[in-house]
């Protein structure tokens, strides 16, 4: 297993990437379907204020990841319309896409001058418990050179350990329909 900048993979990778996000993460990303979490991840790699990691296994299939910005709004910008249009086919899709959205339109910026918002990071079933997590979020910390924020579901205990063992601290805790959160923070060391 090696782990590569999230801007080294190639397309099937990260394909393989966004597929493997739709199988293990439940929440809205994947609620709105396989093509668009590909979109996501396509997307994401092309935004130059995008950075991740994500760890192969030998044969180059990506066994886990963590991906953020420094200006993580404008990446769901350009996929708003996107969403919206997959909310539309799926009406149980579109209060919390809505919720999501205006929460986030009227949420404080919490993100610090110079900071960088870890937004996603997961390890497949076949890879957990090897510490691959803790690989991928020291990864990320070493590429960010920054402050990083993050949000965790508070019944999620395997990660809010993991997070709170790097130095996060929460920060605030909050309800993002259906989810609640806690924003966590960790200073640069």
């Amino acid at each position: 297993m090696r782990i590569v900048s999230f801007h080294t993979l190639n397309t099937d990778q990260t394909l393989a990437l966004a597929e493997l996000h739709f199988q293990i993460m439940p929440g809205l990303l994947s609620r709105l379907g396989l093509d668009f979490t590909r979109q996501y991840y396509q997307a994401a790699q092309a935004q130059p204020t995008s950075l991740g990691v994500a760890a192969l296994s030998a044969d180059g299939t990506p066994l886990g990841w963590a991906v953020g910005s420094s200006q993580p709004a404008r990446l769901t910008s350009r996929l708003r319309g996107a969403a919206l249009r997959e909310a539309l086919l799926r009406p149980n899709l579109l209060l919390p896409l809505l919720v999501g959205g205006a929460a986030s339109w009227f949420a404080p910026n919490d993100l610090p001058p110079g900071g960088v918002e870890l937004t996603y990071l997961g390890v497949s079933a076949q890879a957990r418990g090897k510490g691959l997590g803790a690989a991928l979020l020291q990864g990320f910390l070493q590429a960010a050179h920054a402050p990083v924020v993050l949000s965790v579901e508070t019944g999620n205990l395997a990660a809010l350990r993991l997070y709170q063992r790097f130095g996060f601290s929460v920060t605030r805790t909050f309800w993002e329909f259906p989810y609640h959160r806690h924003r966590m923070l960790k200073v640069r060391d």
